[in-house]
């Protein structure tokens, strides 16, 4: 039976000794080699049958010499017991195999003082290192954290962290693992800076502080940022509310507010109205329908439509909150209205229109959308070109009537739309003016036939099993030997529709087709032409476009000319019957 020495010139009678700890000899090394103690520990060292351990000190464990300090010293093979009295290091060796190694250290550290370690506190004890939850506060008040994960697996790092007035951190508290947890501390009179930080996954953590009531104080998530004053006073804290209290510092929703309607455009506007309670009345406005299409079926993911009144108040705001489409209806007043579309992502999906009462359309768009309109519509033509230009109108109603054009024409649209050619005021989708590519994918031209820029039709969302047309109001072909309209178009897409030229001898009324082109015809442009010769009194001149079933029908035309009937034949010089006097490629 293995002896068991007690090395008297350290042992000391601990009543609080944290705990035991033991060091062996598994081989030709101590294990552990490095232990961390506190003051009081007891330390057992249990030698085997060729290991001895004799305390040295510094100078000799860093020359692996072997001269005893006249510490601790455990003989071959024996069991002894060594209790730390003052926070040092001890060093210690096997003598007859420190040059192999075999040495040891025990880091002995002071005993931790518990006790209340907040300086505001009544009991605050300037020895104490670790705070024991003991502190007694004059005034306090008492709170919970409510903590919370959406994932579940803690806050990841962030802190919740109440900041003194003095700069001092009084609280922290986290959660360190699960979805949820609590932690409560009764703070003192004080204003506090409130934070949540420091970690990630932020989106995840939520928290709630609440007082002995169970009343919400605050509550966020992370990152956040914001200050608390205590005690707690309660009461409504917004100027506007008719029972405002100035000396409250926590709004405990008691804000009792005078309602009634707050446009000032309606017949019943009541000036002191806070809160709008759905009363206004409006003795003339204009009822509107706003169409709302989103091409890949999810929504307007974000994007809003506002109507903002003439004194920058939003008047009506709408979204396509999911699917791929919806109506929302107003009656707005008269007044004129900034109309925006925009906010969210994928605003190439997003397409509307703005009807009035008569399915009339009085606006359309995508996103990004601005323009303004004025209320009530007047109809009429708004052309200055026109012979019956209607100063007044606001809404174009097709009606314009111009000169007849009687001289070579030629419409690249560098500068928009142009003069020449005009927009059917009841085009289901009108034609656009855009230079580079067309927003979506797989259809549409990546640039202009002639110049930088073109016209198309966007069929996306509402655009698709759409019409398009842009007109000329009168053409006198008597004034050319053989007129023809020469133009440039581009069909490429898996779902494109047709594209076709029609003419009119009575204003409109009825329309002759005269070239009709359906289906993809490739990403490239074609030069075009149409024998207008057959005519002799002045006519009217659409190009149509009926587009497809989905977003890759986009039809563009470019470089539309009225003129004499070109020369077709080859066109290359390279070729046995290249002819020189051709304009076409045939």
């Amino acid at each position: 039976m293995k002896k068991i020495f007690l090395i008297l010139a350290v042992l000391f009678s601990f009543s609080n000794n944290i705990n035991s700890q033991t060091i062996t000899t598994p081989g030709m090394y101590f294990s552990p080699d490095t232990l961390v103690v506190f003051v009081g520990d007891t330390v057992t060292l249990m030698m085997g049958p060729s290991h001895n351990a004799v305390e040295v000190n510094q100078s000799t464990y860093l020359s692996n010499g072997t001269l005893s300090n006249g510490g601790f010293s455990i003989a071959f093979g024996d069991t002894g017991i060594f209790i730390p009295t003052i926070n040092q290091t001890y060093y210690y060796v096997c003598q007859p195999h420190v040059l192999l190694g075999m040495k040891g250290v025990i880091i002995a550290n002071a005993l931790p003082v518990y006790g209340c370690t907040d300086s505001t506190a009544l009991n605050y004890d300037p020895l104490a290192t670790v705070d024991d939850g003991s502190c007694i506060y004059p005034i306090c008040t008492q709170l919970t954290l409510n903590m919370f994960d959406s994932y579940g697996d803690g806050w990841n790092g962030n802190d919740f962290i109440m900041t003194s007035s003095n700069g001092t951190p009084f609280f922290t508290s986290t959660l360190s693992s699960g979805s949820s947890g609590i932690s409560s501390v009764c703070a003192p009179n004080d204003c506090y800076t409130i934070s949540c930080t420091g970690g990630s996954w932020q989106y995840e953590v939520s928290w709630t502080l609440t007082d002995s009531s169970g009343v919400v104080l605050l509550s966020g998530g992370a990152p956040y940022s914001d200050s608390i004053c205590f005690p707690a006073l309660l009461g409504c804290m917004n100027p506007l509310a008719l029972n405002y209290d100035s000396i409250a510092n926590t709004d405990d929703g008691s804000c009792i507010f005078t309602t009634g309607c707050t446009n000032p455009l309606a017949d019943n506007y009541d000036s002191t109205a806070v809160v709008d309670d759905g009363s206004c009345i409006f003795s003339n406005c204009t009822q509107l329908t706003l169409n709302m299409y989103d091409s890949y079926g999810d929504g307007w993911n974000g994007n809003d439509f506002i109507m903002t009144s003439s004194n920058g108040t939003p008047f009506f705001t709408s979204t396509l909150s999911s699917g791929s489409s919806g109506t929302s209806s107003v009656c707005a007043p008269n007044d004129c209205y900034t109309i925006s579309c925009t906010g969210g992502s994928y605003q190439y999906e997003v397409s509307w229109t703005l009807t009035d009462s008569s399915g009339i359309i009085v606006l359309a768009g995508g996103a990004p959308y601005s323009d303004s309109i004025c209320l009530p519509v007047f109809l009429g033509c708004m052309n200055p070109l026109a012979l019956n230009y209607d100063s007044i109108a606001n809404i174009d109603d097709g009606s314009c009537i111009y000169n007849c054009i009687g001289v070579d024409t030629t419409e690249s649209f560098e500068v928009g739309q142009g003069i020449t050619w005009m927009l059917d005021p009841n085009n289901t989708v009108d034609w656009t003016n855009r230079s580079g590519g067309t927003p979506s994918f797989n259809t549409g031209p990546s640039s202009a036939f002639n110049g930088s820029y073109y016209m198309y039709t966007e069929t996306s969302g509402a655009g698709s099993n759409s019409e398009a047309i842009m007109y000329v109001p009168c053409v006198d072909p008597s004034q050319w030997s053989q007129l023809s309209l020469v133009f440039a178009y581009h069909m490429y897409g898996a779902t494109m529709g047709t594209l076709s030229i029609d003419v009119s001898s009575d204003s409109g009324a009825t329309w002759i087709e005269e070239w009709t082109l359906a289906g993809d015809q490739g990403d490239q442009w074609t030069e075009a032409f149409v024998d207008l010769s057959a005519y002799t009194s002045g006519i009217s001149v659409r190009v149509q476009a009926e587009t497809g079933t989905s977003y890759t029908s986009d039809i563009a035309v470019d470089l539309l000319r009225f003129m004499e009937m070109p020369i077709t034949g080859c066109m290359n010089p390279l070729a046995d019957n290249y002819d020189s006097t051709a304009v076409i490629d045939d």
